[in-house]
């Protein structure tokens, strides 16, 4: 209870930060130029990322080569994740929607373990992504935009983010009395490892995995330039797909409601960079995340009258990923 008041008491007061260090006459002329015609763009971008979201979730779980196990089909998935980021908009923490994707992959008959472990390299592969992506863009986004280099710092974060990668694809092959604990967290953790292993030892799966986070990352950044285009805020659509997954990242740690707030201070932070005023990055933040509750509002009632939104003896389409 105490974390949950702490997280909206995160989110109320940045918010009340943010408003209050802005001009209101220039925020008000932010939101009167808002040209709505571009939210339904906005909106089929965000929901088109549950469906690249779950065909990623898919490819990590055929990665773990499981036998014996009947496996959830690809639009029970989808709904499964659907369900999720309803719950990530309601939680106090953008993880909250994770817990519940696990809860309901189990009772779809996999064992438990394997509903954990697939929502947590699933997050894993996301954040490589998002990492590369980065990586690859950054650069480009502050040569074009202010003629700045990209930050140190980032370099160091991708080299202690790929040897901590490498560590946790080791731990299941280490012969260590440590690892080989009884411990259940131990256990845990060396099962999450092993998981994680196959599909970084399984290059075709690994490389779909990868394709399909970058191009959810680069819909959600799509999504964002759309929404500045609405406010006729002049912004590249390459910067947007540089700095968004930074956002995204940011929003991601677990001090706030559904990243309210923190959304706001990173969108203000990042494109500053590219010469966004804050008022008009404001009004680009708070759209986003309302669209992004307005998208996932159909799986919460489809979820709360249906608890079946998709059933599973629909086709599962083919996933093209040889060994």
């Amino acid at each position: 209870m105490r974390q949950r008041l702490f997280r909206v008491a995160v989110s109320v007061l940045l918010i009340v930060a943010v408003v209050a260090s802005v001009d209101r006459k220039a925020l008000v002329s932010a939101i009167a130029s808002l040209d709505p015609l571009f939210l339904l763009p906005a909106v089929l971008l965000i929901w088109s990322t549950t469906f690249v979201s779950a065909f990623r979730w898919s490819i990590v779980i055929h990665s773990f080569g499981l036998s014996g196990t009947p496996l959830p089909s690809y639009w029970r998935l989808w709904s499964l994740f659907w369900i999720g980021q309803f719950f990530n908009q309601l939680l106090p923490s953008g993880l909250g929607g994770d817990g519940m994707r696990m809860w309901l992959l189990r009772n779809t008959g996999l064992p438990t373990g394997t509903a954990v472990t697939s929502v947590v390299v699933d997050r894993l592969i996301g954040l490589i992504a998002i990492v590369l992506l980065v990586a690859v863009t950054l650069p480009f986004a502050f040569d074009a935009a202010v003629g700045r280099q990209a930050p140190s710092w980032f370099w160091v974060v991708v080299a202690v983010g790929a040897v901590g990668f490498g560590i946790l694809a080791g731990i299941s092959a280490a012969q260590s009395p440590a690892v080989r604990s009884a411990n259940s967290i131990v256990r845990g953790v060396r099962r999450l490892s092993a998981d994680f292993r196959k599909l970084m030892l399984r290059p075709r799966y690994l490389a779909a995995a990868l394709a399909a986070s970058i191009t959810v990352q680069m819909l959600g950044a799509a999504a964002v330039w759309v929404v500045a285009q609405s406010l006729g805020v002049r912004i590249g659509l390459l910067s947007c797909l540089a700095l968004m997954p930074i956002v995204v990242l940011a929003t991601a740690v677990p001090i706030s409601v559904a990243g309210w707030g923190v959304r706001e201070v990173s969108m203000i932070a990042v494109l500053a960079t590219v010469g966004v005023a804050k008022e008009s990055a404001l009004v680009i933040s708070v759209l986003y995340g309302g669209l992004a509750v307005a998208t996932s509002l159909p799986a919460g009632i489809l979820w709360l009258f249906g608890r079946r939104p998709v059933d599973d003896r629909l086709k599962t389409p083919s996933i093209n990923v040889a060994e």
